[in-house]
């Protein structure tokens, strides 16, 4: 939804959106396999420290996602 907003007002520009697109994608996948080794370590650890890289992560999936849409985060 966002892409085809960019490539409707900004044309010329869109190659830049999708390659913006393609790196929030590769960001999603890591963010997955962030939460699949978190959801094994919850298990194992009462309290768990999140790196930065993990709370950049956080930010962009509620960015995409929406604020309150915690079960799609």
């Amino acid at each position: 939804m966002i892409l085809e907003h960019c490539n409707l007002n900004h044309g010329d520009k869109a190659n830049l959106y999708e390659k913006i697109g393609e790196v929030l994608k590769k960001i999603q996948e890591e963010i997955k396999g962030i939460s699949d080794r978190r959801a094994k370590e919850i298990n194992k650890v009462d309290t768990i420290t999140w790196s930065n890289i993990e709370i950049a992560q956080l930010l962009v999936a509620v960015f995409n996602l929406g604020e309150g849409e915690w079960q799609e985060v």
